[in-house]
C-alpha cells in the first residue's frame, strides 16, 4: 500500500506479485527485495576479519640479503565477485589509504603488501558493496570505513 499525491491509498503495480503479500507465490518484490537487503546488513558488517601477517622476500639472482613484507588481508562476507556462483551486477570497491596518502596500487585488492621498514603506521580502508537491487542507501548499510594500525615490522617479530 502506499499514497499518492492527492494523499490518497493506492497500491503498487508489484502488490499481488510478492511472497510478502501472498505466501503462495515464489518471489519477493522489488520493493521487499531492498528491505531486506538494508534490514539484514543492519546486523552484518562487510569485513569479516583482518589478518596482519609478513612475507620473507629474496633477491633475483640469489643474491644479497633477505627481506620482510608485511601483509594486510582482510576478509569479506561472501556476496558480489566473492560468491561461490558471482553475480554479475554485484560488486565491491576497496580503497586503501595510509595516513593521507591513497594506495592506488592496492584500489579493490583484498590483499596489500608493504615494505617492511615502511608499514608502520595507520591504514584507513573503505569498502563499498553494490548490488542493483538496493536503489537508495541513505543509511549507509552497504559500506564501511573503519581503520587498522600496523605496530610493529617483521624485523623486530622475528627476532
Amino acid at each position: 500500500m502506499a499514497f499518492s499525491e492527492k494523499n490518497e491509498t493506492s497500491y503498487r503495480p508489484t502488490n499481488d506479485d510478492c511472497l510478502m503479500r501472498s505466501v503462495t507465490l515464489p518471489n519477493f518484490c522489488k520493493v521487499c527485495i531492498e528491505g531486506l537487503w538494508l534490514s539484514l546488513l543492519r546486523r552484518v558488517n562487510l569485513v569479516d576479519s583482518v589478518k596482519e601477517g609478513c612475507k620473507q622476500t629474496f633477491p633475483e639472482g640469489g643474491s644479497g640479503t633477505a627481506g620482510w613484507v608485511k601483509t594486510i588481508d582482510l576478509e569479506l562476507i561472501p556476496l558480489a565477485q566473492f560468491r561461490d556462483r558471482v553475480v554479475d551486477d554485484e560488486s565491491y570497491t576497496i580503497k586503501w589509504r595510509k595516513g593521507r596518502t591513497i594506495l592506488k596500487d592496492f584500489t579493490n585488492k583484498t590483499r596489500i603488501e608493504i615494505a617492511d621498514v615502511e608499514a608502520l603506521g595507520t591504514y584507513f580502508v573503505s569498502v563499498d558493496f553494490a548490488t542493483p537491487e538496493v536503489r537508495v542507501d541513505k543509511d549507509r548499510r552497504l559500506s564501511m570505513n573503519f581503520a587498522y594500525q600496523v605496530k610493529d615490522t617483521c624485523a623486530t617479530l622475528a627476532r
